[in-house]
C-alpha cells in the first residue's frame, strides 16, 4: 500500500533553473534602470549649471550693456563646475542677440541652452 502523504517533494531542477533565470533578468533589469536614472540626474544636473551659468551671463550682459565702446565679455562664474562656451549671436532684430551656452556631460552629452537678450548694438560683441 503506498502512503497517500509522501508525494512529490521539493523542486526540479528544471522549476529551479528557470526561477533562477527570472531573478536574474529582473536583477539585470533593476541595475539597467538605476544606471538609466543616473544618466537622467546628471543630465539634469549639468542642464541646471548650464542654465545658472547663461542666467549670469544674461545679468552681466544686461549690468554692463553692450552699448559702449568696450566690448561685453562674457564669462561662467568661477563657482560653476566644468567647461562652458558662451556665444553672443546676432539675430535678423537689431539691438536683439540669443546667447548660448554650450556644455559636456562627463559621459560626453553635450547640453545647450540659449535665451534671446535686447542687448543694443551688436557691432562690438563677441
Amino acid at each position: 500500500m503506498k502512503d497517500a502523504g509522501r508525494g512529490k517533494t521539493g523542486f526540479t531542477l528544471i522549476e529551479v533553473t528557470f526561477a533562477t533565470g527570472i531573478l536574474f533578468l529582473i536583477l539585470v533589469l533593476l541595475l539597467g534602470a538605476l544606471s538609466h536614472l543616473a544618466l537622467v540626474r546628471e543630465l539634469g544636473e549639468r542642464r541646471h549649471l548650464a542654465t545658472l551659468c547663461l542666467t549670469h551671463c544674461v545679468e552681466r550682459l544686461h549690468g554692463q550693456g553692450a552699448l559702449g565702446p568696450e566690448p561685453v565679455s562674457l564669462a561662467a562664474p568661477e563657482a560653476l563646475p566644468g567647461d562652458y562656451e558662451i556665444h553672443l549671436e546676432p539675430t535678423e532684430e537689431s539691438g536683439v542677440a540669443r546667447l548660448v551656452v554650450t556644455t559636456q556631460s562627463n559621459r560626453g552629452h553635450v547640453i545647450t541652452v540659449s535665451a534671446l537678450c535686447v542687448v543694443g548694438d551688436l557691432s562690438h560683441a563677441p
